[in-house]
């Protein structure tokens, strides 16, 4: 051993260097070869040393031994001796560094217990002097302090006056931000869970010199401290006993910057949330008047809202059921002065004080049941007396919205049907003044003489509100509400739209109102009499509106199983009609499809689990139409497009074993003649003659194309059936070139060859390619354009094709693209310019081909903006000098016609 310590004293003092004698000494003590006290004893002579660089090298090894060693090397009594020994030494500045390291590890040991936790920290009370060392070692000093709280609370705690006197004594002074947030965690640690009566005052002292700190870090800060990181409110609020601080505070608030009212109000909302509510009671008063005028004016919104936050959490603070009547009455005295203080200001409703006493007024209210009674007896009966008598509209909706208000902090402290908070007592305000607050509401709703929209709106919303607060209306009460926001959504244009939005919640609270009151009255207006009677376009509008409200208003299984199984039946009743229904039949399945986008966006309702009854029953009435031999209405294209897009969206939303057995029985169904996506069990003829793949089907049979791609579309990848690939290209580009096609389903047709590109896997995609060349060419203009978004990049690939005919054609494709559609081209270009360059500089392309890539690039400089294709120009004209050469005389005669345009 000795030789070992003598190899390490001998040794470069770098790193590098003393890391393998300290190794070795370890391996030693771990495997019990020397056991630690010889290890000691042989350090003797070292630690006698007089010079500074000796003595800090053996502690630097004695603290790297002690880091590496197993943790149950060193007994109780060894720790206890080290700890000695570290403490005693911390007067040493030399190696002040290495000691605490020491220190450091000691308390990670298995054998250090409560007992050496309160040795070590009676030792660093008594001997280390934060004034005469750096910050680093201060840090070290906090991190173990920190460690020790962590880990031996409560004998700490028994340490008494002592452990605090101490602690105050090291953190006193301290202002390195990265110590300041070890600092204020270990306080806040002792302020929440310490005895700190004897001290209190004096930590206090210690820490409200901290407030607020006004920190921005440098521009190269590494450590990436925030001002936010060394605020003191956790620690000046985590115990009343440092009450002292609010009137410091309040009187601070009255001197202070914008910013440091901010601070202060978010450290007086955090006391007066954790503090007693003896202390709340205590400076009610005090805050409110220094609060008052900053929250009328409201400087900003952001202080607006931490005033208003700090009122609701006093409000709460006392107003609390456990509470003695003294409290109670010192809110019924702060209360008091608010009232008066929003009387006044509401004398001029249209004011920025008036408006923000209404959110006092909420803030207030919404804090406990108890604050909400008292303050809506306050204001209540004298409003909705003011609001019958006023006869100006502008004070009757500022009256209004301060009434909905109140209301609205009724809902926030009673609950709603879905989430239910406290019982409404019967002798409550609301139910006092309930047939009131109905009439005025109504009254605002019906008089022609309130013909401003804002507040109908607002008499909506109040009505809203009234009908959400759990078991404060009857049956029929709520019946007359619904029945009004009804006769809004048909009657009136301007405020139907917050009329169905109400409806809307009240379906989603309470679904039996709406299938029982709303859904009946709505669909009795579009019976097929009415609708046969009445062909203008007043009532076409009126039509539209209630199938729209309709649709949104199926946010729950009952009400959307109720409007599907009506639209169906209705659709029945005019499917075997003349084509005078048409728009009818189509209105009816766009409902459907309203219904389900909103439910798929909304995401709350198992759309996908209606892929097992509505498909089949749409999949049924459309292929029994297109069998047959009458002329039907639901062969429409524009209806089949909207089964296609309902059938897409149901799809979607289904779960990997629903997909599973759909795109199996999908299959089956438009391909083999068989399935189970039919009701028609008893007649399986129809199957047999339905092959819309077919090229000699009929029109109608292929009409129904698109709900088969459209539900395709929405299979997940895994899912398609790897066998039947080749099938589907083949079969689509046959029917893609059948002259009979509309143009709309030889778009879906197009569309499908799309999707099986992206659908399938890479091994595909070049016979793919190929056949995506040859099929573009017999496709109308109309029916490419408006897909020329999504195949514009699958074209492109079609340029590395080999065969010339098909890169002929490609590249004629691009020239048309570009003379109809220059911004998509632009936005590609990159990917353009490179492939014409190499058809026009490889010199064993055909002449044709060559000729039709500079007839293209000579086209972009005539058609495209300058500044997309300018930068390009440079290498165009060098690429194109070169070409000038060419041995074919076309070629050479296009290439100097198009370098010429490029001169731009």
């Amino acid at each position: 051993m000795d030789e070992k310590i003598d190899n390490y004293f001998s040794a470069d003092s770098q790193k590098k260097y003393i890391e393998l004698p300290v190794l070795l000494i370890v391996l030693d003590i771990n495997n019990k070869n020397v056991k630690i006290l010889e290890f000691i004893e042989c350090l003797g002579k070292y630690l006698a040393e007089n010079k500074e660089f000796a003595r800090k090298k053996v502690i630097l090894l004695l603290s790297g031994v002690i880091e590496s060693i197993s943790r149950k090397i060193l007994d109780s009594q060894q720790i206890h001796v080290l700890i000695r020994f570290y403490c005693d030494c911390l007067c040493d500045h030399s190696c002040i560094k290495e000691i605490l390291a020491g220190l450091y590890f000691l308390q990670k040991m298995d054998f250090f217990d409560d007992e050496k936790a309160v040795f070590m920290c009676a030792g660093l009370f008594k001997n280390f002097d934060s004034e005469s060392n750096i910050q680093p070692i201060r840090y070290t000093v906090f991190q173990i302090l920190s460690e020790l709280i962590t880990k031996h609370r409560d004998a700490l705690k028994k340490m008494g006056q002592e452990f605090i006197e101490g602690l105050i004594k090291i953190i006193s002074r301290e202002k390195d931000p990265r110590n300041l947030i070890l600092v204020f965690s270990i306080m806040n640690t002792v302020i929440s869970e310490f005895d700190i009566t004897s001290c209190a005052k004096d930590i206090f002292d210690l820490l409200f010199c901290y407030f607020p700190i006004t920190f921005k870090p440098s521009i190269n800060d590494v450590f990436g401290i925030t001002s936010d990181d060394l605020k003191i409110r956790k620690c000046l609020s985590a115990n009343d006993i440092l009450s002292y601080s609010i009137p410091l505070l309040i009187d601070k608030y009255n001197f202070s910057s914008v910013n440091i009212k901010k601070d202060i109000l978010d450290l007086l909302s955090l006391c007066m949330e954790t503090y007693s509510p003896n202390v709340t009671e205590i400076y009610v008063l005090q805050i409110w008047n220094t609060l008052k005028n900053d929250l009328f004016e409201g400087i900003d919104d952001d202080f607006l809202k931490k005033s208003l936050d700090c009122l609701f959490i006093i409000s709460k603070t006392l107003s609390k059921e456990t509470l003695e009547t003294s409290k109670k009455n010192s809110l019924l005295e702060l209360f008091g002065f608010v009232s008066d203080e929003i009387n006044e200001h509401f004398k001029e409703p249209g004011t920025k004080t008036a408006k923000n006493s209404i959110k006092i007024l909420y803030v207030l209210s919404s804090s406990s049941n108890y604050a909400f009674e008292i303050l809506s007896k306050f204001f209540l009966p004298d409003l909705v007396s003011r609001f019958e008598k006023e006869d100006s509209i502008n004070t009757k909706t500022a009256i209004f919205e301060l009434l909905s208000f109140i209301l609205l902090s009724g809902l926030h402290v009673y609950g709603s049907y879905e989430k239910k908070i406290s019982e409404i007592p019967d002798d409550s305000i609301l139910i006092q003044e309930k047939d009131r607050l109905l009439a005025i509401s109504y009254n605002s709703l019906r008089t022609s003489s309130f013909s401003n929209k804002y507040i109908k709106a607002i008499a909506i919303r109040f009505l809203l509100t009234f009908s959400q607060i759990h078991d404060l209306l009857q049956y029929d009460e709520l019946k007359l509400i619904v029945n009004y926001f009804k006769e809004i959504i048909i009657k009136e244009d301007n405020i139907k739209a917050e009329a169905l939005d109400a409806l809307v919640k009240i379906a989603e609270m309470m679904p039996n109102l709406i299938f029982e009151i709303t859904f009946p009255d709505f669909l009795k207006l579009l019976s097929e009499e009415s609708y046969s009677t009445a062909l203008n376009n007043l009532f076409q509008s009126q039509d539209e509106v209630i199938l729209t409200a309709l649709s949104h208003l199926c946010v729950e299984k009952q009400l959307f199983t109720a409007l599907t199984t009506q639209l169906i039946k209705k659709f029945d009743d005019i499917i075997s009609v003349n084509y005078k229904k048409i728009l009818y039949g189509r209105a009816l399945m766009f409902t459907l499809l309203l219904a389900i986008r909103i439910n798929f966006t909304r995401e709350k309702l198992d759309i996908g689990s209606y892929i097992d009854q509505l498909l089949p029953e749409l999949f049924t009435r459309v292929i029994n139409a297109c069998i047959g031999s009458e002329e039907n209405i639901i062969t429409d294209s524009k209806i089949i497009n909207i089964i296609s897009q309902i059938t897409n969206l149901i799809v979607r939303s289904s779960n990997f074993q629903k997909q599973k057995l759909f795109i199996s029985d999908l299959i089956n169904l438009f391909m083999n003649g068989n399935s189970n996506l039919l009701f028609i069990s008893e007649n399986t003829e129809i199957l047999k003659v339905f092959k819309p793949f077919d090229k000699n089907s009929t029109l109608y049979q292929k009409k129904t194309l698109p709900i088969f791609i459209s539900a395709f579309a929405g299979i997940q990848r895994e899912l398609l059936p790897l066998d039947l690939k080749l099938v589907f290209i083949k079969t689509t580009t046959d029917l893609i070139l059948e002259n009979q096609l509309e143009d709309e389903q030889r778009t879906f047709l197009f569309r499908f060859i799309s999707l099986i590109y992206n659908k399938y896997s890479v091994d595909l995609k070049s016979n793919y390619l190929v056949i995506f060349s040859y099929v573009i060419q017999y496709i109308p203009k109309q029916v490419i354009y408006p897909e020329l978004i999504s195949i514009f990049p699958i074209l492109l690939q079609c340029f590395s094709l080999d065969d010339c005919k098909l890169k002929a054609f490609n590249i004629n494709t691009l020239y048309t693209i570009t003379l109809e559609s220059p911004v998509l081209v632009v936005e590609h270009l990159a990917s353009i310019i490179p492939f014409l360059l190499t058809f026009i500089t490889k010199k064993d392309n055909p002449t044709n081909i060559q000729i039709a890539a500079l007839q293209c690039l000579g086209l972009f400089p005539t058609v495209l903006k300058t500044e997309s294709i300018y930068p390009f120009k440079n290498k165009i004209i060098r690429e194109l000098t070169m070409v000038l050469d060419d041995p074919k005389k076309g070629v050479r005669e296009e290439a100097r016609k198009t370098k010429h345009k490029w001169h731009i």
